[in-house]
């Protein structure tokens, strides 16, 4: 009976620490609402967010949409990158991608990075606007310069890889956003930086540098990295040669059809023996990604 009661009591207290919780959060809705009928911006783009969020009232994109615009018409970056979000995504308005990147480009030009970084992506694909690598660039370079990682790390791909002709290649600049990238936990930009090494371009030719990247990204999941290590261990490019260690990664980065592993792997398996593809597998079985610690 003893411990029935003070499960009860625990119960109350936990009920009551929750209402208390929402009522605060509702007191918290209603004061902004009230404030942003005054015509505050900042108050009305807080209530906006509250609205998208459903933080003290249940979500509602179009009450969003409605009170960021007065905040967005007032000049306010922060409610012209979420207006910008409503429209490309037709929430709560009608879909309108070409309205979104306007209101992009409005908070962009104030220096907004989510905003730099979403206009970026609508040139890169033609969404909203018509596709501009020179502008795609630009606006992926300003967020990268405030210091946004995937902004970094798109702009290196971009500046690596070139446009569809394979024009606009830079390999010394596209190194060196790669590197920031990298430095940060990315392991995707490690497989770059990998492949930037193995043939040196923007930096030194390095092949055990090259290796050391792809493993790295590899041991944190990175499927192209993976199909990479793979294909060192095969060749003995900047690593021992060890069909069982190719084995292991190729066929990790062939169960994601990464291109490169399954062509690679097909010629390794032949020259094993079938304990050796027994141990492959054990490998492969026991394998468990580690956590990229990603410095935003």
């Amino acid at each position: 009976m003893k411990s029935f009661h003070s499960k009860l009591a625990n119960t109350i207290l936990i009920f009551t620490a929750l209402t208390a919780s929402l009522v605060a959060g509702d007191s918290k809705f209603e004061q902004l609402r009230s404030q942003s009928e005054k015509g505050d911006p900042a108050t009305q783009y807080l209530l906006g967010c509250a609205y998208m969020r459903a933080e003290g009232t249940p979500q509602d994109y179009g009450k969003a949409a409605e009170v960021l615009r007065k905040a967005a018409d007032q000049g306010h970056g922060k409610a012209q990158t979420n207006l910008g979000f409503l429209y490309v995504n037709g929430l709560g308005v009608e879909k309108k991608p070409e309205e979104g990147a306007k209101w992009y480009r409005k908070a962009a030009e104030q220096g907004e990075l989510q905003a730099q970084r979403n206009l970026a992506q609508l040139f890169d694909r033609g969404v909203g606007v018509a596709k501009d690598r020179k502008e795609t660039l630009h606006w992926y370079r300003k967020a990268a310069e405030q210091g946004n990682l995937q902004s970094q790390y798109q702009l290196g791909l971009l500046l690596f890889i070139g446009d569809d002709k394979h024009l606009g290649i830079d390999f010394k600049e596209a190194a060196q956003w790669m590197q920031k990238a990298g430095d940060r936990g990315m392991p995707e930009a490690w497989n770059v930086l990998g492949l930037m090494h193995e043939d040196g371009f923007g930096v030194p030719k390095n092949l055990k540098t090259a290796f050391d990247y792809f493993e790295k990204a590899a041991l944190h999941g990175e499927v192209k990295a993976q199909a990479n290590a793979g294909r060192c261990h095969a060749l003995g490019i900047g690593t021992g040669r060890d069909v069982v260690q190719a084995y292991k990664w190729l066929k990790l980065g062939d169960s994601s059809r990464e291109l490169t592993a399954t062509k690679v792997l097909v010629g390794v398996m032949r020259s094993m023996t079938p304990e050796q593809i027994t141990l492959g597998d054990k490998l492969v079985a026991q394998f468990k990604p580690l956590t990229a610690r990603l410095q935003e």
